[in-house]
């Protein structure tokens, strides 16, 4: 599968956030890994500047917009 995108990351968010617990950034990381059935190479294929995963970054952006939805 293809890393997925932001918009297809939020539902899944949203699920694992209904708990009501506190999570931090990185427990979502792994969740979105294991939900999504990530290979390793699709976990460290890195942006084109070389500074972040792509996963790491679609993460970022799929918490950014739901706080400010």
């Amino acid at each position: 599968m293809a890393i997925p995108s932001y918009q297809m990351m939020m539902h899944p968010l949203l699920q694992q956030l209904s708990d009501n617990n506190i999570h931090t950034q990185k427990d979502l990381l792994t969740f979105i890994i294991s939900h999504f059935n990530l290979t390793e190479e699709e976990i460290n294929e890195m942006l084109p500047s070389g500074r972040q995963t792509y996963i790491k970054n679609r993460l970022g952006w799929a918490i950014t917009y739901m706080k400010k939805a």
